[in-house]
């Protein structure tokens, strides 16, 4: 149970690594015709907020994603939490880096694990990413999507052990 809690957990995260994995430094923006390049920095901002994933039994995952004071990036923190007890958690930064021209998230866990993912928006709503420091927790995990189908719902598409998992994050509203 708790080997599956630690995997929805890091769906947040989820990335490309293992063997047959796509770096992000592999995904690249697809030439667009008749629309203006996609500003990447702006994009991210879809994600600052609260968001909750219901992952199981009394189980949820809560995100919390708040502007940094430059306004160039956001801190980013998580916890997992089933029946009041805080099961991992995880604080680090979300920004683009305009020198490499990707989106990255880098958090530590209180397990000690350090996750590094890249990524790009792909389209106004999809952002495709992957682990670049080989997390451990990854293995296994072939794909890794975010879309966003409304402002307030995001649907993580993940391809772990050759299967698709989807898991819907709901912004909490106060």
């Amino acid at each position: 149970m708790k080997t599956r809690l630690i995997f929805l957990i890091l769906l947040f995260v989820c990335s490309s690594c293992g063997r047959n994995h796509k770096h992000a430094s592999d995904i690249e923006l697809q030439p667009q015709t008749a629309q203006p390049k996609l500003n990447q920095a702006e994009l991210l901002k879809q994600f600052a907020g609260d968001w909750e994933i219901s992952v199981g039994n009394d189980t949820n995952l809560f995100i919390s994603v708040k502007h940094f004071s430059t306004g160039k990036g956001y801190n980013v923190s998580d916890k997992l939490i089933t029946q009041g007890k805080i099961l991992v958690e995880g604080t680090g930064f979300w920004a683009y880096d305009e020198a490499i021209k990707k989106i990255t998230l880098s958090l530590l866990r209180s397990d000690g694990e350090v996750i590094q993912n890249q990524g790009i928006f792909t389209s106004t709503n999809t952002y495709e990413y992957s682990n670049v420091n080989n997390s451990p927790s990854y293995i296994g995990v072939t794909n890794c999507s975010f879309e966003f189908t409304s402002p307030n719902e995001i649907k993580g598409i993940f391809i772990f052990n050759n299967q698709e998992f989807i898991q819907t994050m709901k912004r909490v509203l106060y």
